[in-house]
């Protein structure tokens, strides 16, 4: 749980290592555009290295939390910070210089806005752009003007929020940016008297306690059942800071030791605002609690996705002693399964553990679930990849792993190592989750809501200094440059052969059974197709066919292709 003691700094990481994949693709299409101009590879293997450098666990030598101080921890973690601040200035180069190319060769006119979706199936979300004043968005497709809500305003331009829609599979969608006397709408408060603390869609009634802290009820309208645990003492997204641990096995690991005395102190004390925007509602409180003068809450629920997204804003004071911060997600599953996505699988750590595993706490990549009763509840943690399942963490080290509850805890930041890692945290913190339930949520539909949620549109705008003369000639609307067809998989990554033939796809299997899938032509014809070992060794051709090539997928697998590839004639 070392990730932990450096919340701030791993919530860029965990950002920009879920862009890192976007911005590798993207520069990829743009590259098989214009390949005048060689793909980036130095800056994308610049950008990984990076990532790889502060993920490694080591923040310190041994005096980074007995000498916080001192000048070689202060050096050795300005160092250590420093690797996600160049990722993420590396992934925002790549992006706008790939996106320009990408806007040279679409057959629009400027001014007009493009939203760019790396991933492999087409997908709803969530943009927010600068806009001049007096300008508005209109879908290039319908020319119907899009609905914006103002964010914020500044001299001259606005902050815009809006739902780009159906964006395709390894594609673009185009706006096209008009004049307009009318600003965009501002979201609107919404008290409902009779019920002043809910908001509600076709596939959720949300009730909070913002007094208590935290959601009392989630009554979701498909299984028609209430999906928080009642007789948790806990509220769903509930703020709690937990102090004491100082000198016991919770931090040690040595069985002389006494146990830890744990005091949990849950934030309370806000007042509930429901607003309404375009595309849903929301409902927010601000709390305050030890050690966090400020927590912000806002609780999004869309109109058209069964998904419920928390917004969690924290001001935290410098605390020397032993502490944590933990956000609970008390689900009503009696006999509880838990299961989580790892790096390239699902686990579940009542089977999958080996004997004298750590199940104190867990890394988790895309989504944790928990199964019980009829139910099936999964978190999605955007900023933070630490969860406890039952419990917090008391440093138990238990050999069997037997959870207390069917709440998941989002470990959002400790102190606990007393080696070489951070010792304070301090300052301004986001910590953001989504939620969804059913019946049996499937790993495969997990694992895609996950990269929807962790991976945002890349954006660019095209201004009317950008081209001179001829226009491309992409499709001025939306277009697609490849298709893989079928359910199942995910596609890890679009990348430029490190070789420099053709380039590199790489597929995932997420159902856990084997079957195929089938790549076929978009803007970008597959001329040929070979399937490579991991560090992109050719292995053997796969014949492409009249619709497209079947690629074999085994369970739970990793698939990677090369290929050639050419730009479809207009």
């Amino acid at each position: 749980d070392g990730i932990g003691t450096d919340a701030r700094f791993a919530a860029g990481y965990r950002e920009t290592e879920s862009r890192a994949a976007a911005v590798e693709t993207l520069a990829s299409v743009a590259a098989q555009l214009q390949p005048q101009f060689a793909a980036p590879l130095d800056r994308l293997h610049k950008l990984w290295q990076d990532l790889v450098l502060y993920a490694e666990h080591t923040y310190t030598s041994w005096g980074g939390y007995s000498r916080p101080h001192s000048e070689q921890s202060v050096r050795q973690i300005e160092t250590k910070r420093f690797y996600v601040t160049d990722a993420r200035q590396q992934a925002y180069w790549i992006s706008q210089e790939s996106m320009s190319r990408l806007l040279d060769r679409i057959g629009v006119e400027p001014p007009a806005l493009v939203v760019f979706n790396s991933l492999g199936h087409a997908r709803d979300a969530l943009v927010e752009v600068d806009l001049d004043s007096g300008t508005e968005l209109v879908e290039a497709a319908s020319g119907k003007p899009v609905v914006a809500e103002a964010v914020r305003m500044g001299e001259g331009y606005r902050r815009v929020r809006f739902l780009a829609e159906h964006v395709p599979a390894l594609g673009y969608r185009v706006y096209r940016l008009k004049e307009s006397t009318a600003g965009p709408p501002t979201a609107e408060l919404t008290q409902n008297p009779k019920m002043p603390n809910t908001i509600e869609n076709d596939f959720y009634r949300v009730t909070v306690d913002a007094g208590r802290g935290g959601v009392t009820s989630i009554f979701d309208k498909q299984l028609h059942r209430e999906i928080v645990d009642a007789q948790s003492p806990y509220l769903l997204n509930q703020y709690l800071y937990v102090s004491g641990g100082d000198g016991t096995r919770l931090v040690y690991m040595r069985d002389h030791l006494p146990n830890a005395e744990l005091r949990i102190h849950p934030a309370g004390g806000g007042v509930a605002t429901v607003r309404t925007a375009p595309w849903g509602q929301t409902i927010g409180y601000t709390l305050s609690g030890l050690n966090a003068r400020e927590i912000a809450v806002e609780i999004r629920l869309y109109n058209t996705e069964k998904k419920i997204e928390f917004a969690n804003r924290v001001l935290k004071e410098p605390v020397n002693q032993k502490e944590a911060v933990y956000f609970a997600f008390p689900f009503a599953a009696p006999d509880p399964q838990f299961t989580y996505e790892g790096q390239a699988g699902t686990v579940n750590p009542a089977r999958d553990a080996l004997a004298g595993a750590n199940r104190e706490w867990f890394t988790v990549g895309r989504w944790a679930r928990v199964n019980g009763g009829g139910l099936s509840a999964a978190v999605i943690p955007i900023d933070g990849p630490l969860a406890t399942f039952g419990d917090i963490n008391r440093g138990r080290w238990q050999e069997k792993f037997e959870p207390l509850s069917a709440t998941i805890f989002a470990y959002a930041l400790n102190n606990y190592w007393h080696t070489n890692f951070p010792r304070v945290q301090s300052g301004e913190f986001t910590f953001r989750y989504v939620l969804t339930s059913g019946a049996e949520l499937s790993p495969a539909a997990l694992s895609r809501l996950g990269r929807e949620v962790l991976t945002p549109l890349e954006t660019g705008q095209l201004i009317a200094t950008d081209k001179v003369g001829a226009r491309g000639s992409l499709p001025a609307s939306e277009a697609a440059f490849l298709s893989v067809g079928g359910d199942g998989f995910e596609i890890e990554t679009l990348k430029p052969a490190e070789d420099g033939r053709g380039y590199v796809l790489r597929l995932l299997e997420t159902s856990g059974r084997a079957h195929t899938v089938r790549i076929g032509s978009g803007l970008f014809e597959v001329e040929r197709v070979w399937e490579t070992n991991a560090v992109e060794d050719d292995q053997r051709e796969i014949r492409i066919g009249k619709d497209g090539v079947g690629v074999a997928l085994p369970a739970s697998g990793i698939v990677t292709l090369r290929m050639s590839l050419r730009l479809a004639a207009p």
